[in-house]
């Protein structure tokens, strides 16, 4: 869509928007570990699932092409003996968005390399398939087991450019607040190791590695098996042609994920809390998270109280662009010796904050359009804003805000915010009405 979005399609919803972790020597109360309790069976295991994996985890590099310099590394591992190989989509990206200034290469641990073509994304999960033409050699195999809770697991890959490692590690099951499905690993897997195996003591591989926690300690996360497969299933076999462009199967995926998840939140009446008289969402679904802050400054002459939800089904869609469904905050102010005048001033000021934030990555998305009106809903009385943008690049996605305040009392206000990212317009339409629907006064 051009800059040129047009104001009416806004005004209508008025009317009713992501190292090799070594013990080496265990030191107990009677000194350092002998010799021969450094080959542990775990360690000699841990010894051998590498020496079996070495030659088919591959590091991954996006190569600028004006220059040939090094522009972003990953790592891979070879998933068919047709020379197919699985990595992360968040590895490869610059390539499935912009062919025209990168291409990929792997290198192994002996120092060979070559080129790679990427074949198949699936953003949703963060995955891509890339493909060694002409390739034969021995690949991974896949679990085929189920994974229980404590269960040893090693994932191999290339991390901060030290060379092929091994991280021995425990499974911990399912992620529980993510939309879509996420093991966490506990074991060190650091920048670079993305995309390489999480493998059994067997060598089979039960999950891709995708990202760490940042707050965390050896908090790990995987991509189950069974996604990859899939991709792997879908992907050109080994003399097909490959896809020339990715961006339309990239806002096909996103639209379908969106879907999945405006439709939830859709499909029934959010539920809701109160903040003093005023009644608004709350944790609509598992995979929302919510929590909550307070602001009591001794200088300010007012309190505020926030509540802030956010979907836990980010996607990584390139350097610029990450999308999160959905994102929702709301703050209740309240005056401390403040006048109803000067009350109403700072409600307008919080509001006016809000509807300044950033326009930017102008490159990637058009200029923000909004409509503004007063309305009222369940005996709330609203000054509010709709705004859109479209995305350049990817025809079809919108980012959709609704920012709002209460003009109901002059003695506690209600600042808001809902967020829609990378999602269909209509689709983000009627879930902003369907969030406007669930505001309420309770006098």
């Amino acid at each position: 869509m051009s800059d040129r979005m047009s104001v009416n399609r806004l005004g209508p919803i008025f009317a009713w928007v992501w190292a090799l972790a070594l013990v080496g020597v265990a030191w107990g109360g009677e000194g350092p570990a002998s010799p021969r309790a450094a080959e542990a069976p775990r360690s000699r295991e841990a010894r051998q699932v590498f020496e079996r994996a070495q030659d088919k985890v591959l590091q991954i590099r996006v190569v600028l092409k004006a220059t040939q310099s090094q522009a972003a590394t990953g790592s891979g591992f070879l998933a068919s003996e047709a020379g197919h190989v699985i990595t992360n989509y968040h590895v490869v990206s610059d390539v499935a968005l912009e062919p025209d200034r990168h291409q990929l290469e792997y290198v192994r641990g002996d120092g060979s390399r070559g080129g790679l073509e990427l074949v198949a994304v699936d953003v949703l999960h963060d995955l891509a398939v890339a493909r060694i033409r002409g390739h034969r050699s021995t690949s991974f195999g896949w679990h085929a087991g189920t994974m229980r809770k404590g269960d040893r697991g090693y994932s191999l890959g290339n991390p901060l450019g030290v060379g092929l490692s091994i991280v021995e590690g425990t499974f911990n099951g399912k992620v529980e607040e993510s939309f879509t499905d996420l093991i966490h690993f506990t074991g060190a897997i650091n920048p670079g190791m993305s995309g390489g195996p999480a493998v059994t003591a067997a060598g089979n591989v039960f999950g891709v590695n995708v990202a760490i926690h940042r707050r965390g300690q050896l908090v790990g996360y995987l991509v189950p098996a069974g996604y990859a497969r899939d991709l792997l299933s879908a992907a050109p076999p080994d003399g097909g042609p490959a896809p020339q462009e990715f961006r339309r199967e990239i806002v096909r995926q996103l639209l379908q994920h969106q879907d999945a998840i405006l439709g939830e939140l859709l499909a029934t009446p959010l539920p809701v809390q109160s903040l003093a008289h005023f009644v608004v969402p709350n944790r609509p679904a598992p995979f929302v998270r919510c929590w909550g802050a307070r602001e009591r400054q001794a200088k300010q002459r007012y309190e505020e109280d926030s509540i802030v939800c956010e979907t836990q089904a980010g996607i990584y869609v390139g350097r610029d662009i990450r999308v999160e469904p959905v994102r929702f905050e709301h703050s209740l102010l309240r005056p401390k010796g403040m006048g109803a005048w000067r009350f109403a001033r700072l409600l307008g000021q919080e509001y006016r904050a809000e509807r300044s934030g950033c326009d930017c990555a102008r490159e990637e998305f058009t200029r923000f359009v909004c409509s503004e009106e007063f309305v009222e809903t369940g005996g709330l009385a609203l000054r509010a804003a709709v705004c859109g943008r479209a995305y350049r690049k990817f025809p079809g996605l919108y980012d959709l805000q609704l920012r709002f305040v209460s003009v109901n009392s002059s003695e506690e206000g209600l600042v808001g915010k809902l967020t829609l990212t990378g999602v269909g317009y209509d689709r983000g339409l009627a879930f902003v009405r369907h969030y406007l629907e669930s505001l309420r006064w309770n006098p």
